[in-house]
């Protein structure tokens, strides 16, 4: 009966960690994406050093993050992120109003897969 009990208690444990990595990946991501939609909106305007100093708000949040994210993310993930970051961060400080939000776009696109990687699926459990 006691290791039933460990058992399940083990079990509760795992899934106590499980929600709350995906409310932390969520939060992070979702900080990150407002954050690119600011710089996102900087740009329409023209507003090109308002949308730099965001884009430079975000790399610090997900550098910031180091400690959280080389345990839990993948690496190659990471990498790819990290890359779009400052492509993203190259079009702004060109001036190039299409180009940035083309990039701001792409570093979404991969905010948004971190998250949903992380996210439990019936297809990732089986």
């Amino acid at each position: 009966m006691k290791k039933a009990v460990g058992a399940g208690l083990l079990l509760a444990l795992l899934f106590g960690a499980a929600i709350w990595n995906i409310s932390h990946v969520d939060a992070l991501t979702g900080s990150l994406t407002a954050l690119l939609e600011e710089a996102r909106a900087a740009c329409r305007e023209e507003d090109y050093d308002a949308a730099e100093d965001k884009i430079r708000a975000a790399i610090d949040l997900w550098y910031g993050s180091e400690n959280y994210t080389h345990i839990m993310i993948r690496h190659s993930e990471i990498d790819s992120a990290s890359d779009a970051f400052y492509a993203a961060l190259e079009t702004v400080l060109t001036r190039d109003g299409d180009a940035a939000e083309s990039a701001i776009d792409c570093l979404e696109a991969h905010l948004q897969s971190i998250a949903s990687m992380e996210h439990v699926s019936f297809k990732s459990v089986f």
